[in-house]
């Protein structure tokens, strides 16, 4: 595990399957700590889980890829448009 994603299973629900949350946070495409096999992982993991006979949740931060756009923004530029 890389510090991406945080697992937390919550087991007492009354009787109900547990609940495996995912807490994720998948860096900027220019950040130094980006990975390109992120998602995959993910992906990977809930597979993983979803056979311990649960339910996933996935939460946070993603950092959506346009493929055309960058996924950062300039500030600068905001600042002069203030």
């Amino acid at each position: 595990m890389d510090g991406t994603r945080l697992w937390l299973k919550l087991a007492d629900l009354g009787g109900r399957k547990p609940l495996y949350v995912c807490i994720a946070y998948a860096p900027s495409q220019n950040s130094p700590y980006a990975d390109k096999d992120l998602f995959e992982a993910i992906a990977q993991e809930v597979v993983e889980v979803e056979s311990l006979e649960g339910t996933v949740l996935l939460a946070r931060d993603f950092n959506a890829r346009t493929r055309q756009e960058p996924d950062f923004m300039d500030c600068t530029s905001l600042c002069d448009v203030l």
